[in-house]
């Protein structure tokens, strides 16, 4: 990435200025990769501090410039988002994005050549992921619309282009986690129809990565038959592309998998899990996939009833966890939650309440008390409660989490009606009749509004 001019700085009161500091020549430092590898191996917190030791407190605007995608990169991972998003580099990164916007599309053009369009996509690419792992998915989707104007501005024709096809998949995802499955779906269909006969290699694998997305929104809206077409056309996409297509096929076979649960064939699905298992095993066994492939066999024997043998593969991706990640990783706190359902569904209540509690503490450790995973722990602590019959704590515990859910973003949370829902059945078990009514109610009008009087989740709640 080269950058040819300088930072847009906006004093207050003041328009947006060039910076009158740039060099031709600065080209992207070795932090990128260091925040790769750093991020991949969850040491989060000790990349974070490398970066504070180094010059990226500095006014030298070449040498912050090369810095802060992998900031934005890593923010939405890191311990210490809260103290590095405060700086002032990502500011001045982002007022060079909305200076650019800003620009006539002619003059916007005439910039390429000085490569200010790769630098501003970049950065907003990765702010833009920044605010997807922090869960703030309202922030996001105003990013990656601010993405698409950018295409529309400086390219022409902008339609299928890699650029665009990024931003398209962004905003599917955000519309999706948002709760607005039907304008998600428009979004991947566009994306989906630019692509159906790309012959380049890079737009073939991001065809596939938007269909790896598009399918949750499809599964979510209960289009299991469609989801599983578009992951077959991948797999089969995948094998075409021979060795550079094999990291697709593993994440394309891993949802097809997960599909597989969804739809209660559970002998399928552990059949792809234990194919995955055997690859990570041979190729790649210390890395992430490969204890994501156990976890997964351990949910499968769990949905088939065999707790015992769901205890056993849990227990093995976690240990290897333990290895691979810090305690506070996502992947890891996953698979905790998961070995305690387990041990709910073997009366190991003891065990099983000590893991809620330490997967909720660590996430309001490391997230803090707004994020979407924190709330999903309050929620599920809150279920078990509600199960061994402490129901005043668990009506404590639902509320908090949808105190979260609601406020979120402007728009509902696909979780409000599930947690309102979860409330009004322990409203019941505290004779709390009316207040229950109520709640129910309020579920129902939510699912329909969001899914419609046909979708299979309203009318099993009807």
């Amino acid at each position: 990435i080269w950058r040819p001019i300088g930072f847009v700085r906006e004093p207050d009161g003041q328009p947006p200025q060039l910076c009158p500091s740039f060099s031709p020549t600065c080209l992207v430092c070795t932090a990128g990769g260091v925040a790769h590898t750093y991020r991949h191996d969850g040491q989060f917190r000790r990349f974070g501090q490398k970066l504070k030791n180094s010059a990226i407190g500095g006014n030298d605007p070449n040498a912050l410039c090369k810095k802060i995608p992998s900031i934005a990169l890593l923010v939405g991972e890191n311990t210490d988002h809260r103290e590095i998003l405060s700086t002032a580099q990502v500011k001045g990164m982002l007022c060079s994005i909305r200076f650019l916007l800003r620009l006539p599309s002619q003059i916007a053009i005439l910039l390429l050549p000085m490569q200010v369009y790769s630098q501003s996509w970049t950065a907003m690419d990765s702010v833009c992921r920044m605010y997807k792992g922090k869960g703030e998915f309202a922030a996001a989707l105003g990013v990656s619309q601010q993405m698409l104007e950018l295409v529309a501005r400086t390219q022409q024709p902008p339609s299928g282009s890699l650029q665009h096809l990024q931003a398209l998949e962004h905003t599917g995802d955000c519309l999706k986690e948002l709760g607005q499955q039907k304008r998600a779906d428009s979004v991947f269909q566009i994306g989906l129809t630019l692509t159906r006969n790309v012959t380049d290699i890079m737009l073939k694998k991001q065809r596939m990565r938007l269909i790896n997305s598009y399918t949750d929104c499809l599964i979510q809206m209960f289009r299991n038959s469609d989801a599983e077409k578009l992951l077959l056309e991948n797999v089969a996409a995948a094998d075409t592309l021979g060795a550079s297509g094999q990291e697709h096929l593993l994440i394309t076979k891993n949802l097809l998998g997960n599909l597989y649960q969804n739809q209660g064939q559970y002998e399928k699905a552990l059949e792809v899990h234990l194919s995955l298992v055997g690859f990570h095993q041979q190729k790649e066994p210390s890395k992430a996939p490969y204890v994501v492939a156990i976890s997964n066999v351990g949910r499968d024997y769990y949905l088939m009833g065999d707790n015992t043998s769901a205890e056993i593969w849990t227990k093995r991706a976690l240990d290897l966890g333990r290895k691979q990640f810090p305690e506070t990783h996502p992947l890891y706190l996953t698979i905790m939650n998961n070995l305690a359902v387990i041990y709910k569904n073997l009366g190991r209540y003891p065990e099983a309440e000590n893991l809620y509690l330490r997967t909720m503490q660590l996430r309001l450790q490391t997230l803090g008390e707004k994020h979407l995973s924190y709330a999903g722990s309050l929620n599920n602590l809150a279920v078990f409660y509600r199960q061994v019959r402490r129901y005043a704590e668990a009506d404590t515990l639902y509320r908090k989490a949808l105190n979260i859910y609601q406020t979120a973003s402007g728009n509902p949370n696909p979780m409000v009606a599930l947690v309102l829902s979860n409330l009004a059945n322990t409203c019941m078990s505290l004779n709390r009749l009316e207040e229950a009514d109520s709640l129910h109610r309020l579920a129902l009008q939510l699912r329909r509004e969001r899914l419609g009087e046909q979708h299979p989740a309203y009318q099993m709640s009807y």
